[in-house]
């Protein structure tokens, strides 16, 4: 989901089918692609109806990946921008949706993920309800360690793609969060200072840091970024691939990180450098 960032114009098209052969043989130069299991997906900046051409193309030549026939009832497409087409899978027309679910996010043509974090806290409130009916005890260790595992992986999974910036998505959180500390106050008797728990913007934000730190190590933050060598302090400059075109890209992951590294003057950069092995240097 590296470019994502890429908001006016883009076209993403979501195909689940099984792959058997390399896809890259049967694509155009100008469309790139992901695949996760069974789960693919092909997209390309849309500037003109030559670019929508070449989108379908492509189309074409996943459909050729098989011998079988892929349903066009299992692809979705996704477009933003002010050039818009359909798009065809063996003559039948694609469905063209506002919003889609992949890989357990929901994603919409404005990539602004609020049914995603909606979403989010509906899912953990009802986990939270669930713990606190299914165990009676005073012991506030017992549901501190069941919000740790089954609660908090609700608002850590796949963070670094939905971290919220707007105050409204923030709070929604953060009150999911502040009504079970209520609760587990009065199930256990406890004063508000016997418990608490970490603020969880902070831990989204380690979450990002977290995730820049393995695309380091896996050699990917080129794919995301352009470092350069400077004369500065900083001995390193760092930017997005892309220029950010509206507020909401500026809000992503490459355009929040690199922002995050300027501000800071580095020094999260240099920790990753100091994080690895000697030998990975």
């Amino acid at each position: 989901m590296g470019s994502l960032g890429v908001h006016r114009g883009q076209t993403y098209i979501r195909v689940l089918s099984f792959i058997c052969r390399d896809i890259a043989d049967f694509l155009p130069k100008d469309v790139k692609y992901l695949i996760y299991a069974d789960d693919l997906k092909v997209w390309c900046p849309i500037m003109d109806r030559t670019s929508c051409a070449v989108l379908q193309n492509a189309i074409d030549g996943v459909d050729k990946l098989n011998d079988m026939s892929l349903s066009p009832h299992k692809t979705v497409v996704l477009q933003s921008g002010r050039v818009r087409s359909d798009y065809f899978l063996n003559g039948v027309p694609l469905p063209i949706s506002e919003e889609t679910r992949d890989l357990g996010v929901a994603i919409n043509t404005a990539l602004d993920f609020k049914h995603h974090i909606s979403n989010v806290a509906k899912s953990a409130f009802l986990l939270i309800n669930c713990i606190f009916r299914s165990i009676i005890t005073k012991r506030p260790e017992l549901y501190l360690g069941l919000y740790n595992s089954l609660v908090m992986p609700k608002f850590l999974y796949c963070s670094p793609l939905w971290n919220p910036s707007q105050r409204q998505h923030i709070d929604l959180l953060g009150r999911v969060q502040n009504r079970f500390l209520r609760r587990l106050r009065y199930r256990c008797n406890l004063q508000r200072n016997d418990v608490t728990l970490p603020d969880l913007k902070t831990l989204l934000d380690k979450n990002d840091d977290s995730m820049l730190r393995t695309l380091f190590r896996a050699s990917l933050l080129e794919d995301m970024f352009t470092i350069t060598g400077n004369r500065l302090r900083s001995k390193f400059s760092i930017r997005p691939k892309t220029v950010a075109r509206s507020k909401r890209i500026q809000n992503l992951f490459p355009w929040r990180m690199a922002d995050k590294l300027r501000a800071e003057g580095f020094p999260l950069y240099l920790q990753l450098l100091s994080s690895l092995p000697p030998s990975s240097q």
